[in-house]
């Protein structure tokens, strides 16, 4: 029996009450829909300075909105590329780095490794451990592709889908008059 079949049946149009709370329905929206969707993370109002972070989810990656050194927002995955654990501890605040607390790996505001002296840096022990040989570009945190669209800040872990606007199709009107004022002003939510 297909997956269709089994909760929905074409022919009546009837969408057995079983694929609410199914298990298996769960796991295909996780993977089929929210690792491929362009997904709302936040507002950039919530990240408006420097070094600025908000914690958030895309399904059920923990995730963190931040603007860096440059201003440019980012969407990183919260998972330390060496042991996995959350670099970052609380649900919004500023720091200009994250750092694990299994091992002290820091990531600067961007994701990657921390490279700034006098800051915690990086990879500890880096010479001694790594022999100066680990990739550092390689292991920085995981970025999703990032849009920022009227302030608010949408992000995907596919990287070879559609960008954001061919994504949205016919739906961008629907999008503005959501993030546009009621006096019309584009853009004016805040």
């Amino acid at each position: 029996m297909s997956y269709h079949r089994q909760y929905f049946d074409r022919q009546e149009g009837v969408l057995e009450r079983d694929a609410y709370y199914s298990p298996e329905v769960f796991e295909r929206e996780m993977q089929r829909v929210f690792t491929q969707a362009w997904l709302f993370v936040g507002h950039e109002s919530q990240i408006p300075n420097a070094n600025d972070f908000f914690a958030s989810k895309m399904g059920l990656d923990n995730v963190v909105m931040t603007r860096d050194r440059g201003g440019e927002v980012h969407v990183l995955l919260n998972t330390c590329r060496h042991k996995g654990m959350r670099v970052v501890r609380y649900d919004q605040g500023n720091a200009p780095v994250f750092t694990c607390p299994y091992h002290a790996w820091s990531y600067s505001t961007d994701g990657k490794i921390a490279e700034v002296p006098g800051q915690l840096v990086g990879v500890q022990a880096y010479q001694e451990a790594y022999c100066r040989q680990l990739d550092k570009v390689r292991w920085g945190l995981v970025n999703a592709r990032v849009q920022v669209y009227k302030g608010a800040v949408f992000a995907t872990w596919n990287k070879d889908g559609p960008d954001f606007f061919e994504y949205l199709g016919g739906m961008k009107v629907y999008l503005d008059a959501l993030l546009d004022s009621q006096d019309g002003t584009k853009g004016g939510q805040r």
